[in-house]
């Protein structure tokens, strides 16, 4: 993948993909950094975040040789890379200074936030090869469902369509520490879990001179579960009154849990037919998976916002960057040599990949007037 779950992602990964910094309130009221909220207060934050979203390398199944039976000439590869949306929100209570002990520092705070993920993709490709090429199309389910010589040219067209959905509650504790008149330097540290669904809807159609072509359809679903920790810091530098710029950054664990299911089919058709891949139309046959796999990965997290106070509210903007180690992902069946028809072969199987994710958020912080101690 390209070193390995919107915030606008990572740089929305604060606010985007539930990563650093985005449930750190800071309380500009009194518009001095040193000067706390005074009493327990609980606070509310709506965010929303937007931005890409990397994926592991998804394959296609078609094979092509030059020449027929010959060296391993193409598999086409997707990259998948969502455009990725993500509202949520944030509900805190601010303690009162004092309630724990003064080596925790001021103003410390226990969060919950949820979000919701949606994010979409679409890919197209197109390949042109000889009539001595040899081609061999694997079926996830593990046997070769296409063989043999192509004996015209032909052109294999290709489609990808990738859509997430997923959804994260995050439970953390902050505090700041004071490091000078206008700077404070605030630890976190939080524990998350999360559920995500991807669907995968690859259609590869192979035409020939005759207006003919072979259609191949896969259809596979790839369902995750995840929790993990993290531990984090952020720097707030109040520059002018009532102007707060923030940088922030987190590491943490996350286990990873993915049930892989899919179906594919392969037929003849005619140009003109209604029903691209079924039960009626020539040569059909199709083959089915399913998988489990799981993973430990690292996760980290940086952002970089600004915090304007506007005495009712503070409005939060920024960007994020989020890196993981473990992503999953489909690996479908690849083939080394050409092979005939109904050839065994393995399964589609899950795929942990490393991969990124950045972009921006938009955020306020509203205290809750009534709803404090």
């Amino acid at each position: 993948m390209k070193t390995t779950q919107i915030g606008v992602a990572a740089i929305l990964a604060a606010a985007l993909l539930p990563c650093t910094a985005s449930a750190d309130p800071f309380w500009l009221y009194e518009r001095n950094a040193l000067a706390p909220q005074p009493v327990g207060q609980i606070y509310f934050q709506p965010a929303v975040s937007g931005g890409i979203q990397h994926l592991p390398r998804f394959n296609s199944t078609f094979h092509f040789f030059r020449p027929s039976g010959g060296a391993l000439l193409s598999v086409s590869s997707f990259d998948p890379e969502l455009k990725v949306v993500q509202p949520g929100g944030t509900i805190g209570f601010l303690m009162r200074d004092g309630t724990l002990p003064p080596w925790l520092g001021t103003r410390a705070r226990v969060f919950l936030s949820g979000s919701y993920t949606t994010g979409w993709v679409t890919q197209t490709k197109s390949n042109d090869f000889l009539a001595t090429d040899g081609t061999s199309a694997a079926g996830i389910g593990g046997i070769v469902l296409i063989a043999g010589t192509l004996g015209v040219p032909a052109t294999l067209a290709e489609t990808l369509k990738v859509q997430r959905d997923a959804f994260e509650l995050r439970l953390g504790f902050a505090t700041d520490m004071a490091l000078g008149p206008n700077l404070t330097f605030s630890p976190r540290v939080a524990v998350f879990g999360g559920w995500s669904s991807d669907k995968y809807s690859y259609f590869g159609d192979l035409f020939t001179a005759a207006n003919a072509r072979r259609h191949v359809a896969i259809d596979e679903r790839l369902r995750s579960t995840e929790f993990g920790g993290e531990v984090g810091a952020s720097i707030a530098w109040m520059f002018h009154p009532g102007f707060t710029l923030n940088a922030g950054a987190s590491a943490g664990v996350v286990y990873v849990r993915s049930r892989l299911q899919g179906t594919d089919c392969e037929a003849l058709v005619t140009a003109a037919a209604a029903v691209p891949c079924g039960p009626g139309q020539t040569g059909f046959v199709s083959t089915s998976v399913s998988a489990r796999d799981s993973a430990v990965g690292f996760r980290g997290g940086a952002s970089l916002g600004l915090s304007v106070d506007l005495r009712g509210a503070i409005l939060s903007i920024g960007g994020t960057f989020r890196y993981d180690s473990r992503i999953p992902g489909i690996a479908n069946p690849q083939l080394a040599t050409q092979q005939a028809t109904g050839s065994a072969n393995a399964a589609a199987r899950v795929r942990f990949e490393d991969g990124f994710a950045y972009g921006g958020f938009v955020r306020l912080t509203v205290p809750l007037p009534g709803l404090g101690m």
